[in-house]
């Protein structure tokens, strides 16, 4: 367990990466030390060679290209960081805190629901969902977390709290819970606005308290996922994309 909490923070750094490897800073501050905590079938991933001296060997080293980063031990300790406080477009990492809000208040997740149609036909990364379209939730949230899937994630919301808008205030109430003091959530999927924006250290706090769900966990180190339709005209496959997963 040691060893996928070590992973999933760094790829919230992967994924940090990801999205802000191209913004431009007039100065570059790095630190080490410090705490941060002030401030249907599936096959399972293997994560045991990801935290190699290698990869920690660079962020070590200070080779890393996004803007922003951090690292932290279990703990809590601080072991790098670089513009951890900066304010930044957050993008799909956005659904970490959508898959908390509806682990948290989803009542069962092989329950059978209905796609609602706003939640059809959302921009971006998608598993095609139908208007009336019977799933369950956890095809909702596994979609959401290996395909990245703007409908699904769209549809977890509507469905869990009754509209999109209740679910993003659910999402912003748990970043006040978690003491993320520079988040700020609009949307559950992560397309962009300007007012929808984390920091490196806000994530951070947020993963090591999504760590502690079993559920989660199980989700995140999950490779592959078949789920059917309810008429059995199709089966989609739901591949994690995190290449450590495959």
């Amino acid at each position: 367990m040691k060893i996928i909490k070590l992973t999933a923070i760094l790829l919230v750094c992967a994924f940090l990466t990801a999205f802000i490897s191209e913004t431009a800073f007039t100065s570059e501050k790095t630190h080490v030390g410090g705490d941060f905590t002030d401030a249907p079938k599936q096959e399972s991933a293997d994560y045991s060679s990801f935290a190699s001296s290698q990869a920690i060997g660079g962020i070590d080293g200070g080779k890393i290209s996004a803007g922003s980063a951090i690292l932290c031990a279990d703990n809590g300790l601080v072991i790098f960081e670089k513009q951890a406080d900066v304010p930044l477009p957050m993008a799909s990492i956005t659904k970490v805190m959508s898959c908390v809000v509806a682990l948290e208040n989803a009542d069962d997740l092989a329950k059978k629901v209905k796609i609602p149609k706003e939640a059809v036909g959302i921009e971006g990364s998608s598993v095609y969902l139908q208007e009336g379209e019977e799933v369950t939730l956890e095809m909702l949230l596994y979609s959401a977390m290996l395909e990245s899937a703007n409908d699904a994630v769209t549809a977890l919301a509507i469905l869990v709290k009754g509209s999109e808008a209740e679910f993003v205030k659910a999402m912003n109430e748990k970043a006040k819970e978690l003491s993320m003091v520079s988040t700020n959530f609009v949307n559950p999927h992560g397309l962009h606005d300007d007012r929808h924006y984390t920091t490196a250290r806000d994530y951070a706090k947020l993963m090591a308290y999504a760590l502690k769900n079993e559920e989660f966990c199980k989700i995140i180190s999950t490779k592959k996922m078949y789920y059917p339709s309810s008429d059995g005209s199709l089966t989609r496959v739901l591949v994690n994309h995190n290449k450590r997963a495959v």
